[in-house]
């Protein structure tokens, strides 16, 4: 097992994660259910639960091993967590740094408008349409963020 980091530049806003996450209960096996906690047929838990991205932010299932979801919320924006999964953030990457297997470590700079102001302007009323009617948009939060993440 190898060790993968990313640490990206993000323009955008950090979510509070209690509003843009939600818990759901799965079965863990598919035999007959009971009351008990485990299947007796196999072991598994009767019943798992597992945090997933609201419906309004994810159109397809989140990958919790991945710290971006593959899903296109506005065009190139994405959602990006943590390691730790506790902080959660909504924009633009303008810039990735990585380490992965298949990889040299590299920098990759991502384009943005030959004008940054006009861009953070664009991106951040972008943000505050999409994020206001869902009642996520905090004007405090939003900024260049630099948000690490490491696969252990």
């Amino acid at each position: 097992m190898s060790v993968d980091f990313r640490a990206t530049a993000l323009i955008g806003v950090e979510l509070d994660k209690e509003n843009t996450c939600k818990m759901i209960k799965e079965r863990g096996c598919e035999h007959e259910e009971s009351k008990s906690k485990f299947c007796a047929q196999c072991g598994e838990t009767m019943w798992d639960e597992r945090e997933v991205i609201i419906d309004e932010l994810c159109c397809k299932e989140y990958d919790e091993d991945e710290c971006y979801s593959e899903e296109t919320i506005l065009e190139d924006y994405q959602l990006a967590f943590t390691t730790d999964q506790h902080r959660v953030f909504l924009g633009k990457q303008v810039t990735v740094y990585a380490d992965t297997q298949s990889d040299e470590a590299k920098m990759i700079a991502l384009p943005v408008i030959e004008e940054m102001s006009q861009d953070i302007a664009y991106i951040k009323q972008a943000l505050l349409e999409f994020l206001t009617p869902l009642n996520l948009w905090d004007e405090s939060k939003f900024g260049i963020w630099t948000i690490a993440y490491v696969s252990y």
